[in-house]
């Protein structure tokens, strides 16, 4: 009787454990079921914010400050041109004196290249113009920074020149030239020069990356100059970006 009972009572524990791996087997499929798609939401809001980290550090970020306050232009307003891979936005891509970078970090030090990887684990596309894309999920999830990389790479602006006296040039106008400065694309500066009409009128048509760019007006003849510095938000042009009148220290018209 007493081997009997325990053969019965070791036949019982059996059942009750594979009930109980049913039991949970069943458990965790519902679980799983639940589960997996809050993390492909998850990892799609998560790349979806790393695309436009990636977006900012490609062409700045201008609600830092506001657009008249020192706001951020990212790769482009350093180097003055779009990054020909998404690693140059964390290494310097060829000893450029004007990129000021690392411009995207990864979050934990161990994680290399995580801040260029979506939420699946896959690194983003880019060929190095306007649209970032990630397709980690399966399907295609893209950023596109702007409309088109001429309104990155080909802003212009105007502005007023003037003596000391406040007065206008005039026929004087021929001595006086206006420069704007800004990056080559490749790692150093070039600078452009316009005239000044006789109202002390200048433009830049186009042809100038977005950024903090630096403008000078020079007297050739009375060797006199004033500076001041233009902010090139994207698209900007002379009809919407005016910085106002630079006055010559000393010369008088």
């Amino acid at each position: 009787m007493s081997r009997l009972a325990n053969h019965n009572e070791h036949g019982f524990s059996l059942v009750t454990i594979l009930a109980m791996i049913v039991a949970l087997s069943i458990m965790t499929s519902i679980a799983l079921e639940v589960i997996t798609p809050a993390l492909e939401e998850q990892r799609r809001v998560e790349t979806i914010r790393e695309l436009q980290e990636i977006g900012n550090a490609i062409a700045g970020d201008y609600a830092l400050g506001g657009a008249m306050s020192g706001a951020d232009f990212g790769y482009v307003g350093d180097v003055g041109s779009m990054p020909s891979s998404l690693a140059s936005l964390q290494t310097n891509p060829g000893g450029y004196s004007t990129w000021n970078g690392p411009y995207i970090l990864d979050e934990f030090t161990e994680a290399t290249n995580e801040s260029i990887t979506d939420g699946w684990g896959t690194s983003f596309s880019y060929a190095g113009g306007i649209t970032v894309s990630s397709t980690g999920s399966g399907s295609s999830i893209s950023y596109t920074l702007v409309k088109s990389t001429t309104d990155l790479l080909n802003c212009g602006f105007s502005g007023t020149a003037e003596g000391a006296n406040r007065v206008k040039p005039g026929t004087s106008a021929g001595n006086i030239i206006a420069i704007v400065t800004y990056p080559n694309g490749v790692g150093g500066f070039k600078s452009d020069t316009t005239s000044v009409n006789s109202l002390g009128v200048f433009s830049f048509a186009s042809g100038i990356p977005i950024g903090i760019r630096s403008v000078m007006i020079k007297d050739t003849i009375a060797t006199d100059s004033a500076s001041s510095i233009v902010r090139l938000l994207p698209r900007s042009a002379p009809s919407n970006t005016d910085i106002g009148t630079l006055r010559l220290s000393t010369t008088n018209y």
